[in-house]
């Protein structure tokens, strides 16, 4: 079979869109050597990226490439005219046809026949640098292997069997939200900043800064409309809208919380004291958010923190971040406290169910 390459190198520069990443392509009759990224990459997850390689024949005929992206690269949007083959020695090299299988995140393009040809060839796919169409990322981080083979001629037309082909491995990486978490005053340590729709999630360090690196956008209804929430305890969540619709990494998403400071009212005022029977609101909650109403069974004697308590029923605080109408009737006496979101599980935040008695005092005569 003389059209067998002998010894094809594939340099392996597969870069996609990707802040000068690269790929070294390794194979049987492979060898990689040195290329130049294009100056207009990114490696981002669901970005558009423009993918280069080149390849080196060692005096042998082929008349397609094929270049199988191994991720759930979106092609879709690929025409001839996005694809391109330039010879060092040879120069441009007409491209005669590109067909696109979207299902199996592959390419092959058809090209004018190279004869015995020893040159080095650069491969272009994409041109979206030009704002035309190119590679839309896979929408997961992780690594990829990527295959890319050369062709030729089928007796019954069209490309055959692949003469040679290689593998290399690619990087996708997600997008990081970053900023501080503090109370209008002074930075929080410890507060939950996630990302809404993802496993995206991080714990703001002692100056209160954070980065939360979004790894799949699969699931987000809208790029241009991405939630982000803070919640530290002791402090009322906070929720933001971001864009990443441009994949770029989002800087300065800073939260202000708020301080929860939970208090317990019957028809007598405020207090902490609650006889049997009495109704009993909590106040100074965050609006619209499940509580539960749980029973104190053990606490530290040191710090006051619940470490053990009973689930009593749950409650949901209305507009104004209140619950109405705790009823004690049927609670036995003890210490209670309202558990959720930014309330601390510590006797502080607690109130106490007494019996109330009444004494009688009878004048003799």
């Amino acid at each position: 079979y003389n059209d067998k390459i002998r010894a094809l190198i594939l340099a392996a520069l597969m870069v996609f869109s990707v802040f000068a990443g690269t790929v070294a392509f390794t194979g049987s009759a492979a060898a990689v050597t040195s290329g130049t990224a294009p100056s207009t990459t990114d490696d981002t997850i669901g970005a558009t990226a423009d993918y280069t390689f080149t390849l080196t024949g060692d005096g042998e005929s082929f008349s397609y490439i094929s270049v199988a992206f191994g991720s759930e690269a979106d092609l879709s949007s690929l025409t001839q005219s996005d694809v391109s083959v330039t010879g060092a020695t040879a120069g441009s090299v007409t491209v005669n046809n590109l067909t696109v299988d979207n299902a199996n995140n592959t390419v092959i393009i058809g090209v004018a026949p190279q004869s015995s040809s020893s040159d080095t060839f650069t491969v272009v796919v994409g041109d979206s640098a030009n704002g035309n169409n190119g590679v839309v990322n896979a929408e997961s981080t992780g690594t990829y292997t990527a295959t890319m083979g050369v062709h030729g001629e089928a007796s019954a037309g069209g490309p055959g069997a692949a003469i040679d082909s290689a593998t290399g491995d690619y990087s996708l990486t997600g997008i990081d939200v970053t900023g501080n978490v503090d109370d209008s005053s002074n930075s929080i340590e410890g507060a939950t900043v996630s990302v809404n729709n993802t496993d995206a999630s991080a714990t703001t360090a002692a100056d209160g800064s954070y980065t939360a690196t979004i790894q799949d956008i699969s699931n987000i209804p809208s790029l241009a409309a991405v939630e982000v929430s803070a919640a530290a305890d002791g402090f009322q969540s906070s929720t933001t809208s971001i864009d990443i619709s441009d994949f770029a990494d989002e800087t300065g998403v800073t939260f202000s919380l708020a301080a929860v400071d939970v208090s317990y009212e019957t028809t007598d005022g405020q207090t902490d004291l609650v006889y049997a029977g009495q109704d009993v609101n909590a106040t100074g909650l965050e609006p619209n958010t499940q509580y539960e109403l749980r029973r104190i069974q053990e606490t530290d004697a040191s710090s006051g923190a619940v470490t053990s308590s009973q689930f009593i029923d749950t409650y949901t605080t209305n507009d104004d971040g209140d619950i109405i109408g705790i009823d004690t009737s049927d609670l036995e006496n003890d210490d209670y406290f309202v558990s959720g979101p930014g309330v601390s599980d510590n006797v502080d935040n607690s109130f106490e169910i007494v019996e109330q008695t009444v004494d009688f005092d009878f004048a003799d005569g």
